[in-house]
């Protein structure tokens, strides 16, 4: 059983992967602060491959906040395998309506025979 780290509803091989996946998933924050304006916050990678937390100020000013906790909550088994809801119904769509329509052109072939001997 191989042990992996779980983040952004994914089982990833390193702690580093999973880290990358949860603040990359992040949206931005906007919050309004009362005779302030608008304060802008987002996780931001910088060059050195740490994650921190950007501000962005009323009037443009940009200021970046210490690191962000990188510590990985929980781990998962790379070996399990996850059931994938929404392939399954779309296999299962398909494969309904395939039959379907051969049922309904079997039923209705005689009717287009006809059809295409008259012409």
């Amino acid at each position: 059983m191989a042990v992996g780290y779980y983040g952004g509803n994914h089982c990833f091989a390193t702690a580093q992967e999973a880290v990358n996946a949860h603040y990359s998933s992040e949206s931005i924050y906007v919050e309004y602060m009362p005779n302030e304006g608008l304060y802008i916050y987002r996780p931001v990678l910088d060059a050195s491959n740490v994650w921190k937390l950007s501000v962005r100020k009323p009037g443009g000013i940009h200021q970046t906040l210490d690191a962000l906790p990188t510590n990985v909550v929980g781990t998962c088994n790379l070996d399990a395998m996850s059931y994938d809801y929404a392939s399954a119904a779309a296999l299962w769509g398909f494969a309904f309506a395939g039959v379907f329509s051969l049922w309904y052109l079997s039923k209705n072939l005689g009717m287009i025979i006809n059809a295409v001997r008259r012409w």
